[in-house]
C-alpha cells in the first residue's frame, strides 16, 4: 500500500466518521431520548450551585474517596465508612466541568473533532493494512473493522455503564452509533484497502 493511498484511506475515513457522528447527535434523535435536562429554576440552581463548589475545570465523581487516604488505619476506616454511607444514600453522580463556558458549535471544536475522527481511522486503516494481506476478501476486512468498533464500545462505554452508572439505553444507543459508524468506515476501508 501507497503513502498516499494510506493517506486517502484515513482522510476520506475520518470525514465518514465526523460526518456521520454529525447525523447521529446531531439530526437523528439516537442519544436525544437519553440526555436528561434540568428545567428553569432547577438548572439556574444547579448551574450557581456548581459554580461555587466546583474550582476547576475537570471530572467530579459525587460522593469521591477520599485522595491521598490517610495513614491512620482508624481515620482511613472512618473516612471509608462515610463515603460508602454517602454512595448508598445517593445521588452518586459523575458531572464533567467546564467552568468558562464557551460556544456550543465553536469552529475550532468542531475542527478539532474532525482531526480527531482523521486519526482513529487512521489508526484503524494502518492496523487493516497490516493485516491485509492475511485478510484476502472483502467481508472479512469488513468484519474486522465491525470488531474494533466493538472492541471500542465494549471498552469504553459498557465500562461507563458498569463503573459509572451510564444508563443502558444511552450505552446501547452508542452501540448502534458504533456500528453503523463503524459499518461505514468498513465498506470504505475493506475497498480502499484491498491487498494487491
Amino acid at each position: 500500500m501507497s503513502l498516499g493511498t494510506f493517506l486517502l484511506a484515513a482522510a476520506v475515513g475520518g470525514v465518514i466518521l465526523f460526518v456521520w457522528g454529525f447525523l447521529a447527535w446531531v439530526v437523528l434523535p439516537l442519544h436525544r431520548p437519553f440526555l436528561k435536562r434540568y428545567h428553569g429554576e432547577e438548572e439556574d440552581r444547579l448551574r450557581e450551585a456548581i459554580r461555587r463548589a466546583t474550582r476547576s475545570d475537570g471530572l467530579y465523581l459525587l460522593p469521591c474517596p477520599p485522595h491521598p487516604r490517610p495513614k491512620d488505619p482508624a481515620q482511613q476506616k472512618a473516612i471509608e465508612a462515610v463515603f460508602r454511607e454517602r454512595y448508598e444514600a445517593g445521588p452518586v453522580a459523575l458531572l464533567v466541568a467546564r467552568i468558562r463556558g464557551g460556544k456550543p458549535m465553536d469552529p475550532a471544536l468542531l475542527l478539532r473533532g474532525l482531526i480527531i475522527e482523521i486519526l482513529n481511522a487512521a489508526l484503524i486503516a494502518g492496523l487493516l493494512a497490516l493485516a491485509a494481506p492475511g485478510i484476502p476478501h472483502f467481508s472479512g476486512r469488513f468484519v474486522l473493522v465491525l470488531g474494533i468498533g466493538a472492541a471500542v464500545w465494549l471498552g469504553a462505554h459498557v465500562l461507563y455503564w458498569n463503573w459509572f452508572h451510564f444508563p443502558l439505553g444511552y450505552t446501547l444507543s452508542q452501540l448502534i452509533d458504533n456500528a453503523i459508524g463503524s459499518a461505514l468506515l468498513g465498506l470504505w476501508l475493506a475497498w480502499i484497502l484491498a491487498p494487491a
